[in-house]
């Protein structure tokens, strides 16, 4: 290992000085107490630089300091620093872990980008800003937190890190760019607190790990291509704080079954449901309704935001804690006799559907009801539930697999039965079984 020691008493480390000093195959430099900053560029294209000791003292880290340091594999920042210039640390390909310390205000343009070694990012609180491309091609890193204070996140900042599994990003933030998490293919967990009131253009696109996110209160606007080709997105919540939708912001979500755009959406752009094949359901403001240059097909169900709100409200489902997709899914289940997803899937995505809401908003199809509800006319739900387990504590049921898959399923998974009752299934496509309170629905869910 060769050791370069800046001497005491230089108070600026610049690319000059070091061109002129600093041995050839140095391995590690040691910067005395004293310096205050190391200047832009200073340490570029040192490729035998494998880690250097940066003392308390220094306050600024020029642009480009270390950019192309390629076996830079250890460096502490100091707290003082107060800014972590623009290519600081681009393309240093060792470097394994990065702590920004306390009083790093930004994060400049490029500074971490494609550092392909890079699997953890500490960022504190007091940063204000992650800047363009900061973090850009960072393949290996897996999670980040955005910690409170941080006002922006620049465009591209974390563009084509395909590792990246989970985001936090803390109240605060008040902009995500455009491009943010464009490709970032392993994300399937994002957290967007309140505080963001715009989501960039192609911000989360082609993230297919991408399940469901949440858009919070106060966007108001979200960017072209925003969610585009996400193809295992199977939910999304938009607020009604929002006015404006860009243009193919779903389009190739091809797992997307239903969505609701709330009423105070001002514009919606051409195409923002081109190519989502499981969409059954839209929901749209009264304003925006009939419209042809959605990308909406004549095999998907199109409802007025006021209608479905009047169809809550009927039902007794307002004010209840039931996501806007289980809201969405008994709709379905009521009104719409063709039914593409199977129940059982769409149920794990809403553990508080029971199984009364399951007899109940299934009651208009009378090939799938249980024998005791059937009736001509509507029937009591409650009042039938109570009756048969007085009178027996079974319930039995009688489908049709073929003609209604996943229901018999979709039961089982979401039966809640008192002390003592059992449920039977008879169904074409599985043998006679039966469930007692307390057993697992596993051992009597029998192919």
């Amino acid at each position: 290992m060769s050791v370069w020691t800046v001497p005491i008493g230089t108070t600026e480390v610049t690319q000059q000085y070091v061109r002129d000093n600093m041995p050839a195959e140095t391995t590690e430099v040691v910067i005395p107490e004293g310096v205050k900053s190391i200047g832009d560029s200073a340490f570029r294209d040192c490729k035998s630089l494998e880690s250097v000791k940066i003392p308390n003292s220094v306050e600024s880290i020029g642009g480009r300091a270390f950019l192309d340091c390629v076996s830079l594999a250890s460096i502490v920042i100091p707290e003082g620093v107060k800014s972590i210039g623009d290519f600081t640390f681009k393309r240093c390909t060792s470097l394994k872990s990065v702590v920004i310390p306390q009083g790093v205000e930004s994060v400049g343009v490029y500074a971490y980008s494609y550092c392909t070694s890079l699997k953890s990012v500490v960022i504190p609180q007091g940063v204000k800003s992650i800047d363009d491309f900061a973090f850009n091609g960072c393949i290996i890193l897996k999670s980040i937190v955005i910690p409170e204070g941080i006002e922006s996140i620049g465009e591209g900042a974390f563009y084509d890190c395909t590792s990246l599994e989970s985001v936090v990003i803390a109240e605060g933030v008040k902009s995500i760019g455009d491009f943010a998490f464009f490709r970032c293919s392993s994300l399937a967990s994002i957290v967007i607190h309140e505080g963001v009131d715009s989501i960039g253009i192609h911000a989360f696109s082609e993230c297919p790990s991408l399940k469901s996110i949440v858009i919070p209160e106060g966007v108001k606007s979200i960017g072209v291509d925003a969610f585009a080709y996400c193809a295992n997105l199977k939910s999304i919540v938009i607020p009604e704080s929002v006015e404006d939708i860009g243009e193919d912001i779903f389009r190739g979500c091809t797992s997307l079954g239903s969505i609701v755009i709330p009423e105070g959406v001002k514009s919606i752009g051409q195409g923002i449901f081109r190519g989502c094949t499981a969409l059954n359901l839209i929901v749209l403001p009264e304003t925006l309704y009939g419209s042809a240059w959605y990308g909406i097909s004549v095999n998907q169900t199109v409802i007025k935001y006021s209608d479905f709100n009047d169809w809550k409200h009927k039902n007794g489902l307002e004010g209840k804690s039931y996501s806007d997709q289980a809201i969405l899914f008994l709709y379905q289940l009521q009104n719409i006799e063709t039914f593409t997803p199977a129940w059982s899937e769409v149920l794990k995505q809403c553990p508080e559907v029971g199984m009364y809401d399951l007899l109940k908003f299934v009651d208009k199809k009378t090939m799938c009801l249980p024998e005791f509800f059937r009736s001509n006319g509507g029937c009591n739900v409650e009042e039938q539930m109570a009756n048969s387990e007085k009178r027996n504590h079974c319930f039995e049921v009688s489908i049709d697999g073929n003609d209604c898959p996943g229901f018999a399923d979709a039961l089982l998974q979401n039966l809640s039965l008192p002390d003592g009752a059992s449920f039977f299934c008879t169904a074409k496509d599985k043998h006679f079984c039966s469930h007692q309170s307390g057993e697992s629905l596993d051992d009597t869910l029998r192919p």
